[in-house]
């Protein structure tokens, strides 16, 4: 029986660290969150002299990713100006297409307007033309 008590009372006491240490974090992060923006750059200029310090091989590895992320975010940015010129060229190739289907348009709606003042001028020869038949035929009825 007093091992379970031992057991609850250690699940406890943990327990209470836990709650103590969330605390604690949680305090710091309202302290953090409210601090003037002076206090704010005084302080993270203290955190960094301090990791220099205390930086050894590890800020070569930061350094190596800061590299390593600097190299990804300009393939990334190739990659996205790849794409929109690819954007562009398609939406240029659209264009061309519609500017060439409505020049085409045009081209045929100015053939069918001749094709129609040519047809216009054939009915004008034909009506002058029967129009001087009629009259040579009533001039012979006449005479």
């Amino acid at each position: 029986m007093t091992d379970y008590h031992e057991l609850i009372l250690d699940w406890e006491k943990e327990r209470e660290e836990k709650v103590d240490d969330e605390k604690a974090v949680a305090e710091e992060m309202r302290r953090k969150a409210t601090e003037r923006l002076s206090v704010k750059k005084k302080r993270k200029m203290e955190e960094a002299d301090s990791d220099k310090e205390e930086a050894g091989p590890s800020r070569r590895k930061s350094r190596r990713s800061l590299v390593e992320v600097m190299e990804q975010s300009i393939t990334n940015r190739r990659e996205e100006k790849k794409r929109e010129m690819e954007i562009k060229e398609n939406e240029l190739k659209q264009q061309e297409q519609f500017h060439g289907a409505l020049l085409q348009q045009q081209q045929q709606m100015q053939q069918m307007h001749l094709q129609q003042q040519q047809q216009q001028a054939m009915n004008m020869a034909m009506m002058s033309t029967l129009s001087e038949m009629l009259k040579t035929v009533r001039n012979m009825a006449f005479q």
